[in-house]
C-alpha cells in the first residue's frame, strides 16, 4: 500500500480496497497485529490471540481472491470475538477461571456467519465474568482521594428493602 497504513481503516473500507486488489488480507491482518502488539500491553484487550492462525486465515482468504472464488462482505477483514461467544477453533472461557480451558466444538451462530462472509478471526478478547461480573482483568484500582468521591464510588442500593438491610454506617455513606 502506497505509504497508508491500514490498521486504521474502517471494516467497510479495508473489505473495499481487499476487493479492489489495493490491499491483501495478510498485509491487513499484519498491520493489525503489528498494532496490536504496541498497544495490548496498556489496552489489555485480549485474552487469547493466535498470529500464525489468523495469518493462515488471511492467506487462505487472499488464495480463494486470487483463484476466482466469490468473496463475502467482509472478506479479509480480521475481528476480534468476546469472550463469552463460542469459537469452535479457539478457547471461550466466559472471562471466568471456571471455563479455563473450554474450547467449544463448535462455533456460535454469529461467528459462523462472521466466517461465511469471510472475517477473519483474530482471537477472543476480554470479557466481565460471565458477561455479568466485574471485568475479568481489572483495570487498576486506585483509592477515592476525598470522602465524597468515595460516596460516589460506593454502590447504591436499588430498594427500599436494600436499604434497611445496610447496616446505619452504610446508609449515610451510600447516600
Amino acid at each position: 500500500m502506497a505509504g497508508e497504513q491500514p490498521a486504521p481503516l474502517s471494516a467497510s473500507e479495508a473489505a473495499q480496497q481487499i476487493r479492489d486488489g489495493v490491499l491483501t488480507s495478510e498485509e491487513l491482518v499484519q498491520a493489525c497485529l503489528e498494532r496490536i502488539r504496541a498497544l495490548e500491553p496498556k489496552v489489555q484487550a485480549w485474552t487469547f490471540l493466535d498470529a500464525e492462525h489468523a495469518l493462515a486465515q488471511a492467506r487462505a482468504a487472499d488464495e480463494r481472491k486470487r483463484s476466482g472464488e466469490p468473496v463475502g462482505p467482509l472478506h479479509g477483514v480480521p475481528v476480534g470475538i468476546k469472550d463469552i461467544i463460542d469459537t469452535g477453533d479457539m478457547p471461550t472461557e466466559n472471562g471466568t477461571i471456571l471455563h479455563a480451558g473450554r474450547t467449544p466444538r463448535n462455533d456460535a451462530a454469529v461467528v459462523a456467519m462472521l466466517r461465511a462472509a469471510g472475517a477473519v478471526i483474530l482471537g477472543k478478547t476480554v470479557t466481565t465474568e460471565c458477561a455479568y461480573f466485574a471485568p475479568a482483568r481489572p483495570a487498576i484500582r486506585t483509592t477515592p482521594s476525598t470522602p465524597r468521591a468515595a460516596r460516589r464510588a460506593a454502590p447504591r442500593p436499588r430498594s427500599r428493602r436494600q436499604w434497611s438491610r445496610l447496616p446505619s454506617a452504610a446508609r449515610r455513606t451510600a447516600r
